[in-house]
């Protein structure tokens, strides 16, 4: 059995932001999580930036975490997913975040606008 190409699957994310003239790509959905990290706990996120990829996760899944990541920058979720992103989101000056419009309901999206300051949030299908 082949083992999942991760860096390739990320390469086309990237390209995809890139070709979208995104700052950053928000991953919320668990099987997509999986999928692009290979992590497989719960109650995780991915934050792509151009040239940083930055995993969230609580302190639950910290040790699973850093023994099966390989090229993420591990946040530990103290308080809140949003004022995690928040933090990181002014740290990386971030512009235009793109996340999953279908896997994220609109009461979260809303909620997270509001953390995110004047970065816009794009709602993408199928990338």
């Amino acid at each position: 059995m082949l083992k999942p190409d991760y860096k390739k699957r990320l390469a086309l994310l990237e390209y995809e932001m890139d070709r979208r003239k995104l700052d950053a790509f928000l991953v919320t959905s668990e099987v997509n999580v999986s999928y692009l990290s290979g992590f497989k706990g719960h109650d995780s996120a991915i934050l792509l930036t151009s040239g940083r990829k930055y995993f969230l996760t609580d302190s639950r899944y910290i040790e699973e975490a850093a023994d099966s990541l390989t090229g993420f920058e591990i946040q530990i979720v103290t308080h809140s997913t949003y004022l995690t992103l928040q933090k990181l989101a002014g740290r990386c000056r971030l512009k235009r975040i793109g996340f999953e419009s279908m896997n994220l309901p609109y009461e979260i999206a809303t909620r997270l606008k509001a953390f995110v300051g004047k970065a816009k949030l794009v709602g993408l299908r199928d990338t």
